[in-house]
């Protein structure tokens, strides 16, 4: 029987999203208090509406990506421009239209990862595709290196999508 649990424990810790090596993606301290507004590893509901809250020390061009549960990964917003101190994404004053721009959860259910990239020059490149944990974190690297990006830093948190 406790052999059945850790190879349960071993798989179960298998399929957990691998943060980023920030060491490897970031040479200064830029970003502090990445969350989603249900805090880190938050659940939410398909559909429901969520926002992202940082604190910048420098104003810098800001990424974010989110990489699901499948490895699928999108850009939710690439080289907005922000000033030092507290924010908040969508800003409030993103608009669609004539409405007010909303991240939305969809699926796949599961945990998906939210990662914030914050550069002094614009980044070069597209992140959407679908990637391992360890190709994700090289695509960043050189993105990086390819746009001649002299200060950077990444954060993250999770948030795990349910039904």
């Amino acid at each position: 029987m406790r052999f059945f649990l850790i190879i349960v424990l071993l798989a179960l810790a298998a399929c957990a999203p691998a943060r980023l090596d920030r060491a490897a993606v970031a040479n200064a301290n830029i970003i502090t208090d990445f969350n989603t507004d249900k805090g880190d590893s938050g659940k939410y509901k398909v559909g429901e509406q969520l926002k992202f809250s940082f604190k910048l020390s420098r104003a810098a061009y800001i990424t974010l990506l989110s990489f699901g549960p499948t490895g699928n990964t999108v850009s939710a917003e690439t080289n907005i421009l922000m000033s030092t101190g507290s924010r908040v994404l969508p800003r409030a004053d993103d608009r669609v239209g004539t409405a007010v721009a909303a991240y939305v959860v969809s699926k796949p259910l599961g945990i998906t990862r939210a990662i914030l990239i914050a550069s002094d020059v614009p980044l070069k490149g597209s992140f959407k595709g679908t990637f391992g944990n360890g190709e994700l974190q090289n695509l960043i690297q050189k993105t990086l290196q390819n746009s001649n990006s002299q200060t950077f830093d990444t954060a993250e948190t999770q948030l795990e999508v349910t039904e």
